[in-house]
């Protein structure tokens, strides 16, 4: 689903306890009821129970620099909402390139 959420739990190594022990790498909990960001296959159409499926190094590098409390924003939309960023939050810019605050 799209929204603003906050990430509630982090494991590196996880298994879904709903779907059949699915492997769910680098896992980000948005919900409490399953919603996640973590690395899995992209078959190019919506296959997933409303995690968030991601290329397994972008999964790796999103979890090192992200922390429990940091806001995430998941949209269809090509440009993401501005929201004001937790403190102490890296901001990535165009292109994942590091912003300066504004």
């Amino acid at each position: 689903p799209t929204g603003v959420f906050t990430i509630l739990q982090k494991r590196a190594d996880h298994r879904s306890n709903l779907y059949k022990n699915a492997p769910m790498p680098f896992m980000q909990r948005l919900t409490w009821d399953g919603i996640a960001l973590h690395a899995g296959d992209l078959p190019g159409h919506p296959a997933s129970h409303g995690c968030v499926r991601l290329p397994l190094q972008f999964a790796r590098r999103l979890f090192e620099v992200t922390r429990i409390g940091f806001t995430v924003v998941v949209t269809d939309e090509r440009h993401a909402p501005e929201v004001a960023p937790t403190a102490g939050a890296p901001l990535v810019g165009p292109a994942g390139g590091r912003s300066a605050p504004g």
